[in-house]
């Protein structure tokens, strides 16, 4: 059980923000392969089949195949394993939206597999041109998303986002500026660049989405006024849809930026108090850290928050 002396802010000083970002929604696969293993749950023969005769699959086939078991979840181990070995050998076969499809299933399935990321990555630089935006925006949320460092890659498809910035949709500006945020890359013409298509298109993002925008906004320093009143009147108008992490996250974005929003602020924590108990201690803590630095006054939430038993 947390208690006050867990939570409570300390006269004179301030809580210590934590990030605390939840991962993004895996984004949509940008070309779906046109085979599938929808029956390899209902027919585990050709499970084992495949395993067996993996090694005369083309790389087309190969990427097909995993890509297929990370969009359907299927726990295939042994199948995934085999596949990655052949493919670790055959990675130089491979087209760049193939690549794009494997980084983004191997990141999916939390597959591991370092020496074939690395090998995909290395083509991956050779072939960042080939690459379009929503490939882009896959390949740079799959690195983050495996804590991969790949500054010669990251650098590549940066370069050529800048160049096809108008092409990014919504959800996939969502996912890059996560991406960016999380890997602490400093890509400020890129970033610029994109925030003007994301004012297009705010209107577009769904609750996790704008949470996520916000707190990439925040973590990377970005001075977007225009941008973050959008994102701010659409999170006002979706806050019943935000998670009690996501409000987390917001509120500390908020303060981060300096974003006096009190009728935002007001209905994001009228719907915390909903949520209150799904809230861990340090995304509490950043709550009652966001409210002290925005001076805004919720007793009744802070009263909760001060009592929560920790979220697992």
């Amino acid at each position: 059980m947390a208690t006050g002396s867990d939570l409570q802010m300390v006269a004179g000083g301030e809580l210590v923000p934590e990030t605390g970002c939840e991962v993004a929604a895996p984004p949509l696969a940008t070309s779906l392969p046109p085979t599938s293993l929808a029956a390899t749950s209902q027919r585990p023969g050709l499970s084992a089949m495949a395993t067996v005769e993996h090694e005369e699959f083309s790389a087309s086939q190969i990427a097909n195949m995993i890509y297929a078991l990370a969009e359907m979840k299927e726990k295939q181990p042994e199948l995934l394993a085999s596949l990655c070995q052949v493919a670790t050998v055959k990675y130089q076969e491979f087209s760049a939206a193939q690549i794009a499809n494997m980084l983004y299933a191997l990141a999916k399935v939390k597959a591991g597999h370092t020496q074939l990321v690395a090998n995909l990555c290395r083509v991956a630089t050779l072939k960042h041109q080939e690459l379009s935006a929503p490939q882009i925006s896959n390949v740079l949320w799959a690195l983050a998303a495996m804590k991969e460092r790949q500054p010669d890659l990251v650098e590549s498809l940066c370069q050529v986002a800048s160049l096809e910035h108008q092409n990014f949709s919504a959800p996939q500006i969502s996912n890059m500026f996560w991406a960016l945020a999380t890997m602490k890359e400093r890509q400020p013409d890129l970033v610029a660049s994109i925030c003007q298509v994301a004012c297009l298109v705010h209107q577009n993002y769904s609750a996790p989405q704008i949470s996520n925008m916000l707190w990439a906004l925040a973590t990377m320093k970005v001075k977007q006024p225009d941008l973050v009143a959008s994102l701010c009147q659409a999170a006002f108008e979706k806050h019943q849809l935000l998670s009690a992490p996501q409000i987390a996250n917001v509120l500390w974005a908020l303060a981060m930026l300096k974003e006096k929003k009190p009728e935002l602020v007001a209905s994001l924590c009228q719907t915390a108090l909903t949520k209150h108990q799904e809230l861990s201690i340090p995304q509490s803590k950043n709550i009652l850290w966001a409210l002290q630095r925005l001076r805004e006054h919720q007793p009744e939430l802070v009263a909760r928050l001060c009592q929560n038993e920790p979220a697992h």
